[in-house]
């Protein structure tokens, strides 16, 4: 498979001191929505959106949070990236994102107003789009003239590394040249509320999420990570999580011809369950750093994988004496289905 080079990154509500100073009670954010109460039981960690101040009025009266948040991570994403939109061919770039299963706050808003309105219920087109899984990407797309492939995975805590394997093969099939890449996910009420009937949901709900420019490349690059192996597998209910997980490491690392002593991180687990996952991978467990992820309890199911790819990416950028010669790191993920998940991560050629 191509490896995926990193070009440029954009973030909303990524960043860990910034999540700590905007987490709000239930009662402070219901006042940004209209008698639509949240949960009490948990907190809330929200971007600051201002869409008509950092988006503009044109063109932007129907967005949801969803694709607003999109859109700014995309713009910051193909500055960051250095890309002259102009002096590409827009045809050949597109956009993939993954999601859950979209905005549920925009579907059940529109199917309320279907009974709400008054006769004859006539509901404002323009709402619409919102309620596609594809909306977002597709706006995104639209916002700045990219008419290459355009898709939306559905996959949860999955999604992020699906996008990553879909983005491998648009590369390796040459259906694009460049891709904008990743997940966002937004805090609402309806989400909220949903997201709260979960047993495994603790403390902060986080909004937010990363979107990234990345390229095909078959060379190794000095400055810039790179992704050089994705793996998705299953594990049915009666096969220990580790275990999957670590096949599915065992065959990216075989993909990518990296050797286990050369993984330096790993992120996406616990504390606890390092030494079985490292165990069963064959790697080196006393010498790998398992990166904690989370500023806060809970964090976003969705995002987090994204995020933790801008961590590793840090951690591998800035290595320490013991892991010197160790230029690779693994971004896990799995789901309560059975899904599993590897993705490993070049860093920068930071030693002679």
């Amino acid at each position: 498979m191509s490896s995926l080079e990193i070009l440029g990154v954009g973030t909303v509500g990524a960043d860990a001191d910034a999540v700590r100073r905007a987490s709000l009670s239930a009662a402070e954010l219901a006042a940004r929505w209209e008698e639509a109460p949240f949960p009490a039981t948990t907190a809330y960690a929200p971007v600051e959106l201002d869409v008509k101040r950092q988006l503009g009025r044109k063109g932007t009266s129907f967005f949801d949070r969803r694709t607003a948040l999109t859109i700014l991570a995309a713009r910051d994403a193909l500055t960051d990236a250095g890309i002259d939109l102009e002096a590409v061919d827009r045809s050949r770039v597109g956009v993939v994102l993954g999601t859950a299963i979209g905005s549920i706050q925009s579907s059940v808003d529109y199917s309320v107003a279907t009974f709400t309105q008054d006769p004859p219920h006539l509901v404002n087109p323009g709402l619409f789009p919102n309620t596609v899984m594809n909306g977002a990407a597709g706006q995104a797309a639209i916002w700045f003239g990219l008419t290459g492939v355009n898709a939306t995975i559905g996959g949860g805590s999955m999604a992020f590394l699906s996008v990553l394997r879909y983005a491998t093969s648009l590369f390796d099939t040459g259906q694009s040249d460049l891709l904008v890449v990743g997940v966002v996910d937004e805090l609402t009420p309806v989400g909220a509320w949903v997201a709260g009937g979960r047993e495994d949901v603790r403390g902060c709900l986080a909004e937010g999420g990363a979107l990234f420019v990345v390229r095909a490349t078959d060379q190794e690059t000095h400055d810039r990570p790179q992704v050089v192996g994705v793996t998705i597998g299953f594990a049915p209910s009666s096969a220990p999580r580790m275990e999957a997980l670590a096949r599915c490491a065992t065959e990216a690392l075989s993909d990518a011809g990296v050797a286990p002593e050369e993984v330096a991180c790993v992120v996406g687990l616990s504390a606890g369950e390092l030494a079985s996952f490292a165990s069963s991978a064959w790697l080196a467990g006393p010498g790998i750093e398992n990166l904690d992820r989370a500023p806060l309890d809970g964090g976003n199911e969705l995002a987090d994988p994204a995020t933790d790819m801008i961590a590793l990416a840090r951690v591998l950028g800035a290595p320490t004496a013991e892991t010197a010669f160790r230029r690779y790191g693994l971004l896990l993920a799995s789901s309560d289905e059975g899904a599993v998940g590897c993705a490993v991560l070049r860093g920068p050629s930071w030693h002679s």
